[in-house]
């Protein structure tokens, strides 16, 4: 046996000890991770030791849990691993379904069971629905207050083309869209705004699609079409409302634009991201830091800026001069911008907890 091989198989011994023995001087004098960057999940912490014979079965299995997670190098593995299987167009998670053209659609909480039928509500939970939404709009109309229903579409039910064959879906089977449905045949139909059909026909109107393709909500442009539908049917109450969708010349696209939560929890990494629209001319009421709007104390944290999901009041002194209050969703980060600056001043709550249908 030649010296070079003999070298050769001493190094490979010496490398293969290594890495045996690192994750456990790891465990020993390594410092846990609290978070995982490529899970965006919380992990098991080193478990306390038994005290009794009943707390040793919890131990073992907390323990593994904490070996799995705290694992040297874990986070570079399963980066690795997401990558490969995004590189033969899969992905690497339940949660997340990868289309074609780099289109990611997000499948938290089965989404795409309520278009498969899966969670499909009953006729009599459906008018359920409807009666409480009709009730809300007798009981606000009989105090002088306009109200307004307006349910967002999923990414997939507008850009379905993106979808996986298997995928493709019938918006018809929506719980949604039976309760539009629903609502449009009874009095709350002046109530009721309907965004589907202009989503559909403007979806190919602007240079960017309105949704960003590695996220899961609209951008601005879908945000600019949502709000003119909407001014459209407020219209006829509030004539002093008026809003024009953007020309190519009221914002730019930035090249280098976004990747989106999607592509975050995938690991898509910089080869996901995609151009960005964004608006040439903010109304006055938006920072330069895009932190939206400038607002009173009430909704600010220490440092001056807005709490995302902390009541707050947007003050932009539209021409309309009317005041609205927002029960907004995790949509309303795009739409803020466009509808906001139309009212005087804008209320805002967050919905506690999404309203699945």
């Amino acid at each position: 046996m030649s010296n070079n091989h003999l070298q050769y198989k001493k190094y490979l011994s010496i490398g293969f000890f290594v890495v045996l023995i690192l994750p456990l001087f790891h465990f020993y004098w390594g410092n846990d991770q609290r978070v995982s960057a490529t899970e965006k999940r919380q992990l098991a912490q080193r478990p306390t030791l038994p005290e009794s014979g009943e707390q040793l079965k919890g131990y073992i299995a907390g323990f593994e849990s904490y070996f799995n997670d705290q694992l040297l190098f874990r986070d570079t593995f399963i980066g690795l691993q997401k990558k490969i299987k995004l590189a033969f167009g899969l992905s690497p998670t339940a949660n997340v379904i990868a289309g074609e053209g780099r289109w990611l659609f997000n499948n938290f909480d089965d989404v795409f069971g309520n278009y498969q039928r899966r969670h499909a509500h009953s006729e009599q939970e459906i008018r359920a629905w409807a009666q409480y939404i009709t009730e809300r709009k007798g009981w606000l109309a009989s105090r002088g207050i306009a109200y307004y229903f307006m349910p967002v579409p999923d990414k997939h039910a507008i850009y379905k083309q993106y979808l996986p064959e298997k995928d493709r879906l019938r918006i018809e089977q929506n719980n949604i869209h039976i309760l539009l449905k629903t609502l449009a045949s009874g009095e709350s139909v002046n109530s009721i705004v309907d965004i589907y059909p202009d989503m559909l026909k403007q979806k190919n109107g602007f240079e960017l699609p309105l949704y960003t393709p590695g996220d899961t909500h609209w951008n601005i442009l879908g945000a600019a079409v949502a709000t003119d539908a909407l001014v459209r049917k407020m219209k006829a109450r509030f004539p002093a409302l008026d809003y024009s969708l953007p020309g190519d010349t009221d914002y730019f696209v930035e090249q280098d634009g976004l990747g989106g939560e999607l592509v975050a929890i995938v690991g898509g990494g910089k080869s996901y991201k995609t151009p960005a629209a964004l608006l040439k001319n903010y109304a006055t009421c938006v920072g330069k830091d895009k932190a939206l709007y400038t607002v009173n104390s009430y909704g600010l944290n220490s440092t001056g800026r807005l709490v995302k999901d902390a009541p707050h009041v947007l003050q932009c002194n539209g021409a309309s001069g009317l005041k609205v209050l927002v029960f907004r969703d995790s949509f309303w980060d795009k739409l803020a911008y466009t509808l906001a600056p139309l009212f005087y001043e804008t209320y805002v709550i967050k919905m506690e907890g999404e309203v699945f249908f």
